[in-house]
């Protein structure tokens, strides 16, 4: 069972790419992918995740042209995180919604990256994605309110702060959603560290890359996602590791 959890989220992975290649819309499942270089249609033996790219050593079967890198990179991200799950041991109903959830989230962060911004349908998904994961966690519904409502105001606030310039309200309705998920008290420590983790990346990109590489301006789905994981499962250890050392 584990093999075959770890082989979807790779397909999963794989199919995230092609509706990054599809400018974020969900291709039709009738049509079958094709090469971009030669037109021609991708054959059954091109399409398995991960071996594919190795064995054609990234290039199309029938033209000389490379596949695109980040393609292979999101089958590996997504078998990744599958297997991060499955390392968990949760029962089936929670790892299936947290499968679906790291799947979503990864869509939503190289949307972030890419557009500084989030579509309302991914809020939506992620939303009820979060709500299910709790119900099947048995969270007590007043931590979730609780959760959700200062996941929500913490953003809206800088927002508000900062004269819309500083966050996205997105980010808001992001964190308010995992906020009913971890409760209160994990919910501020997903905040802390999504900047904390932001801090990191960027120190190390002037670090190896130099000042002119730093980026004007970037979004925070990709952290505030991680930070949530990070305190799903450790949170515990790293609030009592914050507050005691």
């Amino acid at each position: 069972m584990t093999i075959l959890f770890l082989i979807l989220g790779a397909s999963l992975g794989s199919f995230l790419g092609v509706i990054i290649d599809n400018k974020f819309k969900v291709p039709s499942l009738k049509q079958r992918s094709k090469c971009k270089s030669c037109q021609k249609t991708i054959g059954l033996l091109s399409l398995i995740p991960i071996l594919s790219f190795l064995i054609q050593r990234g290039k199309c079967r029938m033209c000389p042209s490379q596949i695109p890198r980040y393609l292979f990179a999101l089958e590996l991200a997504n078998l990744f995180l599958f297997g991060l799950v499955l390392s968990w041991q949760y029962t089936l109903a929670p790892s299936l919604l947290l499968f679906a959830f790291v799947s979503l989230n990864l869509l939503m962060a190289i949307f972030d990256y890419k557009n500084l911004s989030i579509k309302n349908s991914y809020l939506i998904l992620n939303f009820l994605i979060c709500l299910a994961l709790a119900i099947s966690l048995s969270i007590p519904m007043l931590h979730m309110v609780y959760g959700a409502i200062i996941g929500f105001s913490l953003f809206l606030l800088l927002w508000i702060i900062t004269k819309t310039k500083g966050v996205g309200i997105g980010d808001a309705y992001i964190l308010g959603a995992y906020g009913i998920v971890l409760g209160p008290g994990l919910t501020i420590l997903n905040f802390f560290l999504a900047y904390w983790l932001a801090a990191i990346h960027l120190g190390l990109i002037l670090i190896f890359k130099g000042k002119a590489k730093l980026p004007k301006a970037f979004g925070l789905i990709p952290y505030l996602s991680l930070g949530f994981l990070l305190s799903l499962k450790y949170g515990k250890f790293l609030t009592s590791l914050i507050l005691y050392s």
